[in-house]
């Protein structure tokens, strides 16, 4: 979660990281949490008294924020400007990894699935052989 605070954007498990330490779910949406007045709903049972703080520093903060459920999501991708998919993801995490030169043997020929995932497991040295198993 991200807040526009003091003119800046600041995130905040910066602010509030004794709170943020008891999250259940560290990438939840402001949606989704402001959806909820208690504001507890992702939060570990029995904060600690700095928690307990921060979340009433929190609720504070957030007495005059109003969200309009009716707007959709604008998130968009940090290279591309598009927006977020799992496609664009994908290609950001493997982006710098080298391709491998055996991948469109293995995987554009004619043979069944079951052969060309067996090739691609013994390619990677994942198939578990007898003298894996016995280690």
């Amino acid at each position: 979660l991200d807040l526009w605070f003091n003119g800046s954007t600041e995130n905040l498990a910066t602010i509030f990281p004794a709170l943020f330490s008891h999250t259940l779910r560290p990438a939840a949406t402001v949606a989704r949490v402001l959806g909820y007045p208690a504001l507890n709903l992702d939060l570990a049972p029995r904060l600690t008294h700095d928690a307990e703080h921060e979340l009433g520093n929190l609720r504070d903060m957030l007495a005059s924020v109003s969200m309009n459920l009716q707007v959709m999501d604008k998130r968009t991708g940090r290279f591309d400007g598009k927006p977020m998919t799992c496609k664009s993801a994908y290609k950001v995490v493997w982006i710098n990894k080298p391709i491998d030169p055996f991948a469109t043997t293995i995987w554009k020929n004619y043979a069944p699935n079951k052969c060309r995932i067996f090739l691609w497991l013994a390619h990677k040295n994942r198939l578990f052989t007898n003298e894996r198993r016995f280690k």
